[in-house]
């Protein structure tokens, strides 16, 4: 059977909190077994990228100023 992708787009950091990441994570967690999961992060530490891969492939993002150039990027990823 074939696992559709599902993207999670979320920053967080020790500056600006982590929860929208840990909601994602949780939710992440429940669905890996039927979907590909994929987390598309800016800045992401070595410990959340460590927690991260546990549950998605990461993708990481540049500083865009345009969401249709990271939009963009984000789809040649999956």
């Amino acid at each position: 059977m074939k696992k559709f992708n599902v993207l999670f787009r979320a920053d967080g950091s020790n500056q600006i909190g982590l929860g929208h990441i840990y909601r994602c994570l949780g939710i992440s967690e429940r669905i890996k077994k039927n979907f590909n999961c994929y987390f598309a992060v800016r800045e992401l530490s070595e410990e959340l990228k460590e927690l991260l891969t546990h549950s998605a492939k990461i993708i990481e993002l540049e500083n865009y100023e345009d969401y249709h150039l990271e939009a963009e990027f984000i789809a040649l990823k999956l």
